[in-house]
């Protein structure tokens, strides 16, 4: 067992969200190994635009995991889910990676900070 994990799967996010009907055209969108609640737009019709190379990207595109200062996981309410997991990288919400050209930036800075938090 684990005393502290840091999770991040990379640039293949989404295959590791687990999509769920919530109600006729609305959808909720959860971690599957921790269970932990994704931020995303609530509607699937939101996930994607019309235009592939849209400048405006798109709404899944910024899908995450919401998190402190210490980049522990929040629940909808805005309170820590576990203090020993650490959400990093392209996991986290509100990051357009792709629509940015951030995603190194962001993986390593917040990968780095997560690893202090550690120590």
């Amino acid at each position: 067992n684990a005393a502290n994990a840091i999770i991040n799967v990379g640039e293949i996010q989404h295959f590791f969200f687990a999509a769920k009907q919530t109600a006729p055209g609305a959808e909720s969108i959860r971690e599957p190994i921790f269970n932990l609640p994704v931020i995303a737009p609530p509607n699937r019709a939101d996930w994607f635009g019309e235009d592939l190379f849209s400048p405006a990207g798109h709404g899944l595109r910024s899908a995450g995991i919401r998190v402190d200062e210490r980049f522990n996981p929040l629940d909808a309410k805005g309170a820590v889910i576990a203090k020993n997991l650490y959400v990093v990288g392209n996991m986290l919400a509100h990051i357009n990676w792709m629509q940015g050209l951030t995603g190194d930036g962001v993986a390593i800075t917040s990968a780095f900070s997560a690893a202090k938090q550690i120590i």
